[in-house]
Parts: C-alpha cells; sequence; structure tokens
C-alpha cells in the first residue's frame, strides 16, 4: 500500500481509488469495480471531459505557489532527483509516479474517477492535437506534422518487444540489494531503449532531458502508453515478473500525494495498482489481433494473482564475447567492429532451444546533449543509415535518453541491450572467427544530427538460454 508521510507520521492511503494491499475481499471487489479507466487519446474529442479535466489540473498546478510540493515545477523536479532509467526498477518507479500525479489532478479538480489518456504513438504517429494548445503546449523540436520513426516506435516493433518473455529483457535488469536505482545504470530493456527513448528524443528539448522531461505535459501520457504496455505485457500476453525479495519489497521515493504530502510505495504495491486504482480499455497496442491475446481479467481476485505472480527472471549465459571500440559513431560514419565469436553454443540457436538466444550488448558513453538520431546495429560490414531494416541481418535500433548532467554508477556509460538471434541466423555463410558488426546513427526525420556523435566503448554478445 502506499506509504504517505508527514513528519514522522506513516497512514495508509484511503481515498476511493487508492491501493488496497492488505485489505479483506470486499474491499478488493469494491476497489476493483470502481477503478477509472484510461483511455487512448486517439479516440478522444479535443473537448472530451478526461482531457478537459487535464487541461484543468494542469492550470491549478502551474498557478500553485512554490511553497506547495504539488506546484508544477516541484513535480518536475521530482523526476530530476528520483527518476530510475536502465534498470529493473525504471516500469514501477514511473508507474507510482503516475499514481501520485493521478491523485494530484483529482484532487486538484474535483475529478474523483479522472485517469490519465494515453498516446498510443504506435497507432497515433503524431504528437496528440491537444498538446499543442495551452496548457498543454511546450517548447518542442517535434512539429505538428512530424512523425515518430516506424522502427522504433510502431506496431510492428512493439510487438516484438511485448512478445518478449524475460522481464529483464523487456524491462531493465537487477541492481545490487543496497544500490540506489536512481544513480545505478546496469542495462536497458527493450521498452525503454527502443520505443520510450525515442518518443522522448523525437518530442525533443526539455522531453530529451531526464532532468527537465516532465515539465512537458506530454511527458504523462507518454509515460501512461509505458505503463499500458507493461500491463499488455503482464496481463494480457502472460508474462511475470520478478519473483525476487529485494525487487518486491524494495521502497520507492520522492513522490507527493494529492495533499502535497511526501509519499512512497514499494514494488510489490505498484504492482496492484492496475487491480485496484486504475484500468485500460480493451487497448490494441501493436499489431497483433486482440483475439489472439488473453482477455482482461473480471475477477479481482484472478487480477491480483496474476499481478502478484512471479517467476524466475534469470538467464544462464553460456558463452560471452566481449569486442573494445572506442571510437565516435557519426552520421555518416558507422562505427565497425569484427568479433571473434569461435566456440559459441551455436547448436542451439542453430537448432530447436526456443529458449536459446543471443544477445548483442552495446556500451556507450552517456551523451550529455539532446541526441536526435536512433543507432541501428546490423551483422555486416557495410551497413548504412539508406541499408533496408528489411535486410536480414538487420538485428535492431535503440536511442539514448541523455542523463543531462546526471551520470550515477558506472562512469557515466550505458548499456543497451538487443535480441540478436534472428539476424545471426540470417548471416549467410558465418564466420565465427569473423562476424561483422556497424552500428549506424540514423536522424530523427525533419533534423540532420549534424555535428552530433555517439561514443561507442565496446560490443558484447551474449549467448544465453532460459533456465
Amino acid at each position: 500500500m502506499a506509504h504517505h508521510k508527514s513528519g514522522s507520521r506513516v497512514a495508509i492511503a484511503s481515498n476511493g481509488h487508492g491501493v488496497v494491499g492488505t485489505r479483506g475481499a470486499d474491499d478488493l471487489v469494491e476497489a476493483f469495480l470502481a477503478r477509472p479507466v484510461r483511455r487512448d487519446l486517439f479516440d478522444m474529442a479535443n473537448s472530451d471531459p478526461v482531457l478537459e479535466t487535464l487541461r484543468d489540473a494542469v492550470r491549478r498546478m502551474k498557478r500553485l505557489p512554490q511553497g506547495d510540493r504539488r506546484n508544477w515545477e516541484r513535480l518536475a523536479r521530482i523526476h530530476q532527483n528520483f527518476c530510475v532509467h536502465d534498470n529493473w526498477f525504471f516500469l514501477p518507479w514511473h508507474r507510482a509516479y503516475l499514481y501520485f500525479f493521478e491523485q494530484i489532478c483529482r484532487r486538484l479538480t474535483g475529478v474523483d474517477d479522472f485517469a490519465l489518456p494515453y498516446w498510443n504513438w504506435a497507432r497515433q504517429a503524431r504528437l496528440p492535437r491537444p498538446f499543442w494548445a495551452s496548457p498543454l503546449a511546450h517548447s518542442r523540436a517535434a512539429t505538428p506534422g512530424s512523425q515518430r520513426m516506424a522502427s522504433m516506435a510502431g506496431g510492428r516493433v512493439l510487438d516484438q518487444l511485448l512478445n518478449e518473455p524475460n522481464f529483464k529483457n523487456f524491462a531493465g535488469y537487477d541492481i545490487h540489494a543496497g544500490d540506489d536505482p536512481h544513480t545505478t545504470h546496469v542495462r536497458t530493456g527493450f521498452l525503454e531503449g527502443t520505443p520510450h527513448n525515442h518518443i522522448h528524443n523525437f518530442v525533443g528539448r526539455d522531453m530529451a532531458v531526464r532532468a527537465r522531461s516532465s515539465r512537458d505535459p506530454v511527458f504523462w501520457v507518454h509515460h501512461a502508453m509505458i505503463d499500458a504496455c507493461w500491463f499488455e505485457w503482464n496481463f494480457r500476453r502472460s508474462h511475470r515478473n520478478p519473483d525476487d525479495d529485494d525487487w518486491n519489497s524494495r521502497e520507492m521515493r520522492g513522490f507527493v500525494d494529492g495533499d502535497g504530502n511526501p509519499a512512497t510505495m514499494t514494488v510489490a504495491d505498484s504492482l496492484l495498482l492496475p487491480v485496484t486504482s486504475y484500468q485500460y480499455e480493451d487497448l490494441q497496442l501493436g499489431v497483433a489481433p486482440l483475439e489472439s491475446r488473453e482477455p482482461l481479467p473480471t475477477d479481482p481476485v484472478e487480477a491480483k494473482e496474476i499481478a502478484q505472480e512471479g517467476t524466475d527472471v534469470e538467464l544462464e549465459v553460456m558463452a560471452q564475447f566481449i569486442e573494445p571500440v572506442n571510437a565516435l559513431a557519426r552520421v555518416e560514419e558507422p562505427v565497425r567492429a569484427s568479433m571473434d565469436i569461435r566456440g559459441a553454443p551455436l547448436g542451439g540457436l542453430f537448432g530447436d532451444d526456443p529458449g536459446a538466444r543471443c544477445l548483442l550488448v552495446v556500451v556507450v558513453d552517456a551523451p550529455h546533449g539532446s541526441p536526435d538520431f536512433a543507432v541501428r546495429a546490423f551483422f555486416r560490414a557495410d551497413a548504412t543509415r539508406e541499408t533496408s531494416l528489411d535486410d536480414p541481418t538487420y538485428i535492431g535500433s535503440f536511442a539514448l535518453f541523455s542523463p543531462g548532467d546526471h551520470e550515477g554508477k558506472g562512469g557515466g556509460q550505458l548499456a543497451f541491450n538487443l535480441d540478436a538471434s534472428e539476424a545471426l541466423r540470417a548471416v549467410s555463410g558465418l564466420d565465427t572467427s569473423d562476424l561483422p558488426l556497424s552500428l549506424v546513427l540514423a536522424p530523427i526525420p525533419g533534423r540532420t544530427a549534424a555535428g552530433q556523435s555517439l561514443s561507442v566503448v565496446r560490443v558484447e554478445l551474449q549467448f544465453v538460454s532460459d533456465r
């Protein structure tokens, strides 16, 4: 349950849409049936009551004095000072951040059933029209006609990452017990590294820098979409969160509740929020038909069991190959590497072992500016930004979300994760002593990324198997 702290006093959240971690069955049913619905912005008219309430809430937050913790700029500083990226607390921390933002919206507007809409960028390639008018407008690099890159946030790539069964690959890798999630960058999951980061860069300016991103109102509907993806992955595609005591019991901090009091929440309680505090409509994420996925749970006990059921998310590393690079990639100058993977356990990958996979890990120096590019990886020596993404040696793409002045552990380095299995199987005449790899910078459409570069530290190929 959410813990709201005022001085040394700790009290249990008790509003009508609060967390019910230890409530009885009757309270669970009541909360489940009363959940407000988060809806797709694509289907909303400009005058929709949800949008009107969001506008009203944002206006009120911007008018609050600096002494009120619910003031717009002070809420943005929460992300600056406490946000979690590049590890497996990324999703639960942002889920809690959105939950408390909804509480503030409800309290300030008096609309007790308000639920954040989400920007389904897989379906709606342009930034939603309501966000070009006050009070949802903001200074951005994107224009009303700009479209996000389909290769980064389209339906096809979204389906691929939502079908990833392992939580760490999907959402981020684990950190050591006692490490600060805010300052510890380990290895980014597919959801964060590809669509999440790209949308931040696509919108641009404040949105493209972690320390300032939640100043832009579109931040909230973008992260509502990220949370919808996690819900889809967990509830609709039947994948499981970690069964890990440190992960479940970790207390996430920095939040402010609807009354302006400091608040914290454990990861375990964040897992219950879609069961007790909000729900998603029968959403269409990706291109897979709705009937191919699990139906939305209609029984609160079943929904709670799905949310709380965990599994072992460790991957067995059967072999690892590391190649130092230490080179700068530019738009017109891809980084090339040659990897010696002799002795790699290719039998399972090329055979019938469904758990055998090859992961490409790219370690880079964290950028201080806002990258106007995505990074594409190929198993070929001559790939350029004109190389088709239908090329069988195309591995995948990732984007960088600038930490700004905050570097954290790891010496300012970030690690990105791509599933290279299919592309490796497609390499013609595979020479394990000389496997070519190209990392290509592809500018966001409408931008040149002139003068921008990416410092690539090393690349790794990991041959893993699900336990």
